[in-house]
């Protein structure tokens, strides 16, 4: 659907196509491109590989001024930096990657109004610093990448984009670009509301892909299947997706070593400088059989994948679509191949189960982040210790700021480590008695918290970064944060902590039984004897395709039939558990599946770790 055609001035049209290299634009970037140049709000909803990337990168070069790019991918935000540098566009990143001395210079030309597209990370826009420059901008456009992120009934919900509709309002962008490759009706309506977009506004492409091959296979030796699939040459270059890391590292040292199909492995758990060889060298397919989790594929632009195949279940169809339309983005054949086993129904329901956080550590997170004075708190390090995942205290805290029970003062990190690059004597030289006093006593705590520095230094937490960033501006100490950490401080209003915990835990079992029932609407696309492409259209769009595609594997007649899931497991009598403070911590033991407690705790080595593993959730 294209609604209410708006198309691009020639002459605009001309220098977009000239300045990125292109020979005409698809259907839909024209409008897109278009509408947001005449400052009016638009939602693309475009497949995977589409160029969503194109429409905002050209509206914000034809509305001049600063355009901001909010994307949660950081591989990503480097990569287009880099590419739109090399075309002559003055872009720049924010992001906590950024050294001291490359964000004050990032900063100086946002505030000077020199940036033509700066691209965010979500959970930096709070940055005072960066807020500061923001407002003597020429603001533009607000680009929100992977909107869908917004929606708590989306797929993959981020709560750090919970606020992005309301930060934007504040900074008085002329309009805003939103894209997703995975929007249902129920979501594109929800982004419309967020940020003000109209019916006549929204361009949404059908997300069928005439040149993919679509099959399912049902199988409870899915390795068996893989190895002679992969051994044909034409179905490289190949992404094998897998559920875990485990998994993704297991499968590619089989191929590599007992198949004779080299592969490499790729995973969120390997160091940022190992991925992104990876990543390079699978675009050129050194080796082209790449064995990933999900971390794997967001904004990578390798057109030749000939396969996308599944080796577990996607998680939904959401996840599905995104993830097989990164085969065949050159418009030659290309094939999306599921392998179902019914170990592997059992573990992908046991997952949305596990994912729920139990309610006694929602409570714990809720009263931790209701501080009776200034609190220094590390998300990640309070998920760790509540034993839940970094979302539920992000969730947690958006809705305490949301109800002025908490204030974020003041953003920063937890731990630092210094290391002076002079003689101390050589860097006191000149200093006086208050600063010389300061660096003596970082000379003696070199390693640390903030925190303890804020209170030795009788300075806010927020002054104590600054001062330690200070330090290594000056060239004259080595400085290494880590973990981002906020100082909160009490609200005006008080809130009852059980019933904000009830209402999470309420909130979380509706996102478990949406996640649970778009899992059983897969399964049963994935077997249907019905066309699976137009179950796809229908379930995205809200319109069948007119007719079926002819090339998945209902209408081929190879309709599979899902496999029974195996007869449930049994402890042994003298089985010695670990101990656990709540049934939910036990289950996940025993189901096989991680969480921030049991890696702490490195319950994974225990051998009654995953024995029961096929069998249900409910029944553990």
């Amino acid at each position: 659907m294209v609604s209410g055609r708006a198309e691009l001035e020639k002459n605009d049209e001309v220098e977009v196509l000239r300045r990125f290299g292109k020979e005409s634009l698809r259907p839909g970037q024209d409008e897109l491109i278009q509408r947001a140049v005449e400052g009016k709000s638009v939602l693309g909803l475009l497949p995977t590989g589409y160029g969503k990337s194109l429409c905002y990168q050209a509206a914000a070069l034809l509305r001049g001024g600063t355009s901001v790019v909010v994307s949660p991918l950081l591989a990503l935000m480097r990569e287009q930096v880099e590419y739109m540098c090399s075309i002559g566009v003055r872009a720049a990143r924010y992001d906590s990657t950024l050294a001291p001395e490359e964000r004050e210079t990032l900063l100086a030309e946002l505030a000077a109004g020199n940036l033509q597209l700066l691209y965010v990370a979500p959970e930096s826009l709070e940055s005072p610093v960066l807020n500061e420059a923001l407002s003597h901008a020429p603001l533009q456009i607000f680009v929100v990448d992977e909107a869908h992120c917004i929606s708590q009934w989306g797929h993959s919900f981020r709560p750090d984009y919970l606020r992005l509709p309301i930060w934007a309002a504040e900074k008085h962008f002329v309009c805003t670009m939103a894209f997703t490759a995975t929007a249902t009706p129920r979501v594109r309506e929800e982004l419309c509301r967020a940020f003000g977009i109209s019916d006549s506004c929204v361009v949404e492409i059908s997300p069928y892909r005439a040149n993919i091959l679509r099959r399912v296979i049902c199988s409870d030796s899915p390795e068996e299947v893989l190895s002679q699939y992969l051994s044909v040459p034409y179905n490289r270059p190949c992404i094998v997706y897998t559920r875990t890391r485990k998994k993704a590292e297991e499968l590619a040292a089989a191929m590599t070593k007992q198949w004779g199909i080299p592969a490499a492995c790729y995973h969120a758990g390997l160091p940022t400088e190992l991925r992104e060889k990876l990543q390079d060298a699978f675009l050129d397919n050194k080796p082209d059989v790449l064995v990933a989790t999900i971390a794997f594929g967001m904004g990578i632009d390798k057109p030749d994948v000939r396969s996308v195949v599944h080796v577990n279940m996607p998680a939904s169809p959401e996840a599905y679509l995104q993830e097989s339309g990164r085969a065949g983005r050159d418009g030659l054949p290309a094939t999306s191949l599921v392998l179902l086993s019914g170990a592997d129904r059992v573990s992908a329901h046991n997952r949305v189960h596990a994912a729920m956080p139990d309610a006694e550590g929602i409570l714990r997170c809720v009263r931790w982040l209701l501080p009776t004075a200034p609190r220094v708190v590390s998300l990640w390090e309070l998920g760790v210790t509540c034993d839940v995942a970094e979302d539920v205290p992000q969730r947690v805290l958006e809705l305490l700021v949301a109800r002025k029970a908490v204030h974020v003062e003041s953003q920063g990190y937890k731990y630092y480590k210094v290391r002076p690059l002079y003689a101390l004597t050589d860097i006191l030289r000149g200093r006086d008695v208050q600063e010389s006093t300061r660096l003596r006593w970082l000379d003696g705590h070199r390693d640390g918290e903030v925190e303890d520095a804020a209170t030795a230094w009788n300075c806010s937490f927020a002054e104590a970064v600054e001062q330690l960033t200070e330090c290594e501006r000056a060239g004259e100490w080595k400085l290494t944060f880590r973990q981002r950490a906020l100082c909160i401080v009490p609200g005006e209003r008080d809130v009852d902590s059980d019933a904000v915990a009830d209402e999470l835990n309420a909130l979380y079992a509706a996102r478990r039984d949406a996640d649970l029932e778009r899992l059983a609407l897969l399964e049963e696309m994935l077997s249907a004897p019905t066309c699976l492409n137009s179950a796809l259209e229908a379930y995205f769009t809200g319109r069948p395709l007119r007719a079926p595609c002819g090339h998945c594997s209902a209408c081929r007649g190879e309709v599979p039939a899902l496999p029974p899931v195996p007869a449930a497991q049994e402890l042994p009598v003298d089985a010695a558990l670990p101990t656990f403070d709540r049934d939910a911590q036990r289950r996940r033991f025993l189901a096989g599946i991680s969480s921030p407690a049991s890696l702490a705790r490195r319950l994974y080595a225990n051998p009654l770790y995953g024995s029961l593993a096929n069998t249900p959730w409910e029944v553990i």
